[in-house]
C-alpha cells in the first residue's frame, strides 16, 4: 500500500475520507510547506506535506488527525 505525502491531510476530514489518529514526531520546513513526520497507533511512520499554517500548530508529541481519500491509496501487486 502506498500514499503520496501530499495526499494526506492533517486536521479537517473531507467527506468520504479515511481518517486516523497519529502522534507528531517531527515538523520541518521544506519551502512552501512543512514536512510532518507522524506515527500511527500501530507504529507506522508516515511523512505528510502540510501547509505551513497547519503545521505551525503541531509540536512533537502532540496528537493530530490524518485523513485521505480512498482514491489516493495505491496498491502494489505481489511478485
Amino acid at each position: 500500500v502506498w500514499v503520496r505525502p501530499e495526499d494526506i491531510a492533517l486536521g479537517d476530514v473531507a467527506p468520504g475520507a479515511v481518517s486516523f489518529s497519529v502522534t507528531v514526531a517531527d515538523v520541518s520546513f521544506v519551502g512552501t510547506s512543512e514536512r510532518v513526520t507522524v506515527i500511527t497507533a500501530d507504529g507506522q511512520e508516515l511523512s505528510v506535506l502540510a501547509p505551513s499554517a497547519i503545521a505551525r500548530e503541531l509540536t512533537p508529541g502532540s496528537t493530530a488527525t490524518c485523513a485521505l481519500l480512498p482514491s489516493a491509496i495505491g496498491f502494489l501487486a505481489r511478485e
